[in-house]
């Protein structure tokens, strides 16, 4: 049972990388994870889909996350067709102010930054890089 779960999970997993179509230049650079060197973001598109790809220099651990484009009903999605990439800095300040916590291994310092990815009228989605679990995690309003 274990062998089939993990033959589909590898199934899965390869069938979703072959369908990415990646651009050739990064699409942004940030420091997501605090360590004074750039990272670089990677953006696909997946069918109605685009997807973020990071690979951290803290960690070297590749890490992407799959949002919707121009579906405004979904709560991962952007509103409009082509995502827009700005950085500000980490603020735990203003996560405590909002939701009343700050997300597990979310850190804020001079050098933290997190992503944020607009377009269209929605709300925002803010994209943070997890020290604990060395993924990306995202939230919005």
């Amino acid at each position: 049972m274990i062998r089939i779960l993990l033959l589909i999970l590898i199934f899965s997993t390869f069938t979703y990388a072959a369908q990415v179509t990646w651009q050739n230049e990064p699409a942004y650079k940030i420091d997501i994870d605090c360590d004074g060197v750039e990272d670089l973001v990677s953006l696909g598109t997946i069918e109605n889909d685009f997807v973020i790809k990071m690979s951290p220099s803290s960690s070297n651990v590749e890490s992407s996350l799959q949002f919707g484009l121009g579906q405004s009903s979904r709560q991962d999605a952007i509103c409009g067709l082509t995502p827009k990439f700005e950085s500000y800095a980490s603020d735990a300040e203003a996560q405590k102010m909002l939701f009343d916590e700050v997300f597990e291994g979310y850190r804020t310092g001079k050098q933290c930054f997190d992503l944020n990815i607009s377009g269209g009228e929605c709300d925002s989605i803010t994209v943070f890089y997890n020290h604990k679990t060395k993924q990306l995690n995202w939230w919005r309003l």
